[in-house]
């Protein structure tokens, strides 16, 4: 890639030393490689070990050909993305509608009938709002009961909003702001977000996800994690996201290739220096920081792999929010999910709940008989018994989790519980400095190409 020949795959490792993951190959031409994985090799096995290896998306390639197989997604593999990006404008002007409507109808064809997929639209450098707006209202006539997440800037979002025929009027659309944020400009992120809730909040019942995307050196996220958690039912989904700039890519592909790097040698000499350091994207040592600024509040251990929402696949359509793939790979992100209630709870983890690893293992043998999407009598039975042996006792009045995933007579109450969960996330970005696959066979978000292939939106080019 640096010398513009394109890709050439080579057989990686993944292996432990000095209670760390690293993530090696051989090259013919350049050498020896390696790149840190992760700087926690506990959490690292934890975390890989929520995997339902009872359905077939989580069973490895078993050759080069059969990874090239898996990296187009397909039915074969149920490894279907959970999200769709659909790009509104391309090539400096607007998609026109009728590649809108090839597009859209390209991914329904994609899935089985009874499955359905989140529609991401992105308009980062639209420039006429009256033409986006009309854009998305169209997108939304094609997929009406549908949600539609609408990624784009904070500019653009405040001009949406003031619309008198806003696309936030529709109650399928849900704004998301993606924030990249550098250390030091953290008080401008906030009054800029700020702004953005007052404009948005002037809509009923909208919701929203924010991502922030950072870098070493790391800014702190006091204020605005506190801010964020202060936004209950309306801020569902927070990310937060290491992203390497281009020219931090070129420099550690650069050095790694001519063998000038020290890093990997100092790491041997010295396995508890400092990992600070460009040249690892290491997941484990940003939720330390999470942790640290929330004060403890959200811990590392409050974090599953988001793979473990295919236990939830089937619920989630007996409460008619649609029937889809969540089958990420278990080291692509991960999240905890904050209760709130009326009395008991303020932005507490639920994982200090509930006991979401024996939760889990117990779930794995149920699910190949939900993935028709329905409960029954008998698997309710075990169900329950599950849920309710899953509970850490002596923590006060806890919602009864069977009963909002299976009773639809609780319905209303149970979108009303769900309506004041946020979620935390923390993306585990895969750049093209340290690409894994393996793992990009499963990922969760899609983008399509000129050519009409998908690619990961990690990598944007595999």
């Amino acid at each position: 890639m640096m010398e513009r020949k394109g890709l050439n795959w080579q057989p990686a490792t993944v292996f432990e030393r000095n209670e760390r993951i690293w993530l090696s190959l051989n090259c013919a031409q350049h050498g020896f490689i390696e790149t840190l994985y992760c700087s926690n090799a506990e959490f690292f096995h934890r975390m890989s070990s929520f995997s339902i290896n009872n359905l077939d998306q989580s069973k490895p390639p078993v050759d080069m050909e059969d990874l090239k197989e898996r990296l187009q997604f397909s039915q074969d593999y149920s490894n279907l993305p959970l999200v769709m990006e659909l790009p509104l404008w391309e090539n400096g002007q607007f998609v026109s509608d009728d590649v809108i409507v090839q597009r859209i109808e390209s991914f329904k064809r994609m899935y089985p009938p009874q499955r359905s997929f989140l529609l991401k639209v992105l308009a980062k450098l639209a420039n006429d709002m009256a033409i986006l707006n009309q854009k998305i209202r169209f997108v939304a006539t094609l997929l009406p009961s549908s949600p539609i997440i609408l990624e784009t800037s904070y500019e653009r979002i405040c001009l949406l909003c003031q619309l008198e025929d806003s696309v936030f009027l529709l109650s399928n659309i849900y704004p998301a702001l993606k924030y990249y944020l550098d250390q030091g400009n953290e008080g401008e992120c906030q009054s800029e977000l700020t702004q953005l809730f007052q404009h948005l909040k002037s809509f009923t019942n909208i919701q929203m996800m924010v991502t922030v995307s950072l870098n070493r050196p790391y800014p702190s996220l006091k204020s605005l994690m506190r801010f964020i958690r202060e936004q209950v039912g309306f801020i569902r989904v927070f990310v937060i996201s290491m992203e390497r700039s281009p020219k931090q890519l070129l420099h550690s592909l650069s050095q790694k290739l001519s063998g000038k790097s020290t890093y990997i040698e100092k790491k041997l000499e010295d396995p508890h220096q400092d990992l600070n350091h460009m040249e690892s994207m290491d997941v484990y040592e940003l939720m330390q920081q999470i942790q640290a600024d929330s004060f403890n509040s959200i811990a590392v251990s409050d974090f599953y792999p988001l793979s473990i929402a295919a236990a939830v696949e089937p619920f989630l359509n007996v409460m008619n929010y649609g029937f889809y793939y969540i089958r990420p790979n278990p080291f692509c992100g991960f999240a905890t999910c904050l209760v709130n209630t009326d009395k008991e709870f303020f932005s507490y983890p639920v994982t200090r709940l509930f006991d979401f690893d024996k939760l889990f293992e117990e779930l794995k043998p149920i699910l190949p008989r939900l993935q028709d999407g329905k409960i029954g009598l008998i698997n309710a039975k075990k169900l329950k018994k599950i849920f309710q042996g899953a509970v850490f006792p002596n923590k006060g009045q806890l919602p009864d989790l069977y009963s909002y995933l299976t009773d639809p007579a609780k319905a209303q109450e149970t979108r009303e519980f769900i309506q004041n969960l946020q979620f935390i996330v923390v993306h585990n970005n895969m750049d093209i400095a340290g690409l894994d696959l393996v793992r990009r066979c499963q990922c969760a978000m899609a983008t399509p190409t000129a050519n009409g292939n998908l690619v990961a939106c990690c990598t944007g080019c595999i």
